[in-house]
């Protein structure tokens, strides 16, 4: 709730970009695309689910693609304004290409009719959408510790999604997944 909470109230009261009418859009459309991502994703990946219900993984997934697509470039728009300088400013830049690239690669496969790698690039892409949340985690660690805020803030700019897609690609690999039947009637 603090992402939604007024200008002067909430996680933006000290970000000058906030003023920005333009920043104001990019953050809340960022955060509104990620979150409907997070909640759409595991969904799609439900085998019976999908079989039992194709219509609704497409809906979903077409949900899923508008939602990730807006939020990765509303993301690069307000990248440059992370605090932590540059070192932040970058990893959340990065994140944002690689998490555009995956989620895009997901759609070409899709298109082409390559179903399982269809199902290997949407690991990566959800991973990366679910990579906010070890973000955040981490930032909990300037509560218990005597690390500085910015110093762990530019961490989680680069380690939780650096070691989701590391995690995504062991799932895909150790697991031989996805073992995919998504040729839909």
């Amino acid at each position: 709730m603090p992402y939604f909470q007024s200008v002067d109230n909430g996680v933006l009261r000290t970000k000058p970009a906030s003023r920005s009418a333009l920043y104001l859009l990019c953050f809340y459309v960022h955060v509104s695309g990620g979150l409907v991502g997070i909640l759409i994703g595991p969904f799609q990946f439900i085998s019976s689910w999908r079989k039992r219900y194709p219509q609704w993984h497409r809906w979903l997934g077409t949900i899923y693609f508008l939602s990730i697509f807006s939020s990765g470039l509303a993301g690069l728009c307000i990248a440059p304004f992370a605090m932590g300088g540059r070192v932040a400013q970058s990893g959340f830049f990065v994140l944002g290409l690689v998490w555009l690239l995956s989620t895009g690669m997901g759609l070409r496969t899709l298109l082409r009719g390559q179903y399982q790698t269809h199902g290997q690039w949407m690991i990566r892409s959800y991973a990366l959408t679910f990579a906010t949340i070890p973000q955040r985690t981490l930032l909990l660690l300037a509560l218990f510790t005597p690390i500085p805020f910015l110093d762990i803030y530019r961490l989680s700019a680069w380690l939780p999604w650096v070691l989701q897609l590391i995690l995504a690609q062991w799932i895909i690999q150790r697991h031989k997944y996805p073992k995919l039947d998504l040729a839909m009637s």
